[in-house]
């Protein structure tokens, strides 16, 4: 398998994950129409070809695409996954194809199986992804404000992982953001900081485990090298052996896979025991 993202922060949000048969799905589509074509085809994928989209939950830095007067999945006739809650309190363009996916639930894209799970939000049902395809897995967690029994087992033992590692506790409260915006952040239903991600990371993590991708940070309260940093110190105990990555916030990462990262443009680890 190989995935990459195309962008991560809350300037906008996109996932691609494609399998062993070139099945292609893409997870949020939070940034322009051209930018998430440029995107995809920079990875060789065309956006017509892509199995479908599936969406997490409904705030403006992961659904730009579909709010679009022709929305990006119309314009390729792509369908679009995502729970009941998300179709309920989305504001989206004309002409989706709908489709329900609900927690605990998977769909079937030519070689690749996607699973919905739960996550803790401030929003409708969000939702995290497991995407399988027989062989491998790619667990995806973003935007959750604590990391639960659901959130452990759905991605416990993933050969891959993008995980939410959003901001430093400290320079989220020394940000000036206003104080309802920080307790919202550091909420329950807010985002995972740096420290709570290396916690949930090295549970999570195996030997299996080949890639970490650290996703989501903040631009104001983050920095990849402390992201990295903190969650290296977590792993240390952990039989996790493989890459630590972080994607980056204005443009796409590398493309991974078992084999590693191609070309490497972000800041990355090697985690040994």
């Amino acid at each position: 398998m190989r995935f990459c993202s195309i962008a991560s922060s809350s300037g906008g949000n996109a996932y691609l994950v494609t399998g062993r048969d070139g099945t292609a799905v893409l997870v949020d589509c939070g940034v322009s129409l051209r930018r998430l074509e440029a995107g995809l085809t920079a990875f060789g994928v065309a956006p017509g070809d892509v199995a479908g989209v599936f969406m997490t939950h409904e705030h403006a830095d992961h659904v730009q695409a579909l709010r679009l007067r022709h929305p990006f999945p119309v314009r390729h006739g792509l369908p679009v996954f995502a729970p009941a809650g998300f179709w309920d309190a989305a504001q989206t363009g004309p002409g989706l194809d709908r489709r329900v996916i609900a927690s605990g639930r998977s769909v079937r894209l030519g070689g690749l199986t996607v699973t919905a799970f739960p996550k803790p939000h401030d929003a409708a049902e969000p939702v995290g992804y497991l995407v399988e395809d027989g062989r491998e897995s790619v667990g995806m967690a973003t935007d959750l404000g604590t990391v639960t029994h659901d959130v452990l087992s759905a991605l416990h033992g993933a050969d891959h992982l993008i995980f939410e590692s959003n901001h430093d506790p400290v320079l989220e409260a020394r940000s000036g953001r206003p104080p309802y915006l920080i307790r919202r952040v550091m909420g329950d239903r807010g985002h995972l900081s740096n420290q709570q991600a290396g916690q949930a990371l090295a549970l999570l993590a195996t030997s299996r485990t080949r890639t970490i991708l650290l996703a989501h940070l903040s631009e104001e309260c983050n920095l990849p090298e402390l992201a990295l940093e903190t969650v290296t110190d977590y792993l240390a105990g952990s039989p996790f052996t493989g890459l630590l990555a972080t994607a980056p916030h204005r443009h796409p990462s590398p493309l991974y896979s078992r084999d590693g990262a191609e070309p490497a443009r972000v800041a990355a680890v090697q985690v040994r025991a």
